[in-house]
């Protein structure tokens, strides 16, 4: 059912849509993701707003990876638009009885091994993007993000991850060749 809008809201919504114009005119370039901005639009347009309040972390992997400036060794092959709720997302650890870590590569064997889905860089872009929905539970030790590996100019494989420090969350990447420990978790879904 159509609404007609006009006075104060049509003044408030029409300074919005200008106020967009104004960022994306920026000589610096517009300071956040246009990619996502259109999709957020275009949602907007054909009233899906459920979409943009569901507190769903959206993942359109027709977006690269473009947080880690290293080459990308493994990456899920896809170009389909997700959306995943973090709060039901796990935190798995491989360690078996009586071990106090284990080593980057066997850890990798062995996440794939429980068939979970790894999530990847691109869920942890997405992250960084909308840290509101990431659960305050993730602020324990840190987060990997095994469905991503990449690898360095020498050839050394790594894996990025999310931590909380000092009020805020940040990303880097961990070389495969140390140990994971109980504050290691990997990010997973329970399975494809």
């Amino acid at each position: 059912m159509a609404q007609r809008v006009a006075g104060d809201m049509y003044e408030s919504i029409t300074g919005q849509l200008f106020e967009l114009g104004r960022q994306l005119r920026q000589p610096n370039g517009y300071p956040f993701d246009p990619t996502a901005l259109k999709r957020h639009l275009q949602d907007a347009i054909e009233g899906r707003f459920s979409r943009l309040e569901s507190g769903l972390l959206t993942i359109d992997y027709l977006i690269r990876p473009s947080l880690v400036n290293l080459n990308v060794v493994e990456h899920p092959n896809r170009s389909d638009v997700v959306q995943i709720d973090l709060a039901k997302v796990e935190r798995v650890l491989t360690l078996k009885p009586g071990e106090n870590y284990v080593r980057g590569e066997e850890n990798l064997k062995r996440l794939k091994k429980k068939g979970k889905v790894l999530l990847d860089v691109r869920v942890l872009e997405e992250c960084l993007k909308n840290p509101h929905l990431i659960p305050d539970s993730w602020k324990e030790g840190v987060t990997y993000f095994w469905g991503t590996i990449f690898s360095d100019s020498h050839g050394d494989r790594r894996v990025a991850y999310l931590y909380w420090f000092g009020g805020r969350w940040y990303w880097y990447y961990f070389w495969l060749g140390l140990g994971w420990h109980s504050l290691r978790p990997a990010a997973c879904l329970a399975s494809s």
